[in-house]
């Protein structure tokens, strides 16, 4: 099966923190090599990355706005509007 993604390019420290995560998670079949098999890239179908504390969630809605799931999401746990 053939499989297209974008690349989202990322600092070695973010690489090696999820890297690290998924190793320890036993979620090996993440990496792959990338389309022209030079480099190792995590394919992260089927995951979502979430912030380790919910208090940064309040953060983080204020950096990216309340858009989509975000405002979704909010409303179905009964959380006030901003």
């Amino acid at each position: 099966m053939t499989e297209t993604y974008a690349f989202l390019n990322v600092s070695r420290e973010c690489f090696d923190e999820i890297k690290d995560k998924l190793v320890e998670a036993d979620y090996l079949l993440a990496f792959q090599y990338d389309s022209e098999g030079r480099t190792i890239v995590i394919n992260m179908r089927g995951l979502a990355l979430r912030v380790e504390q919910e208090d940064e969630l309040d953060n983080l809605i204020e950096e990216v706005g309340e858009v989509g799931g975000i405002r979704y999401e909010r409303k179905r746990r009964g959380l006030a509007e901003r």
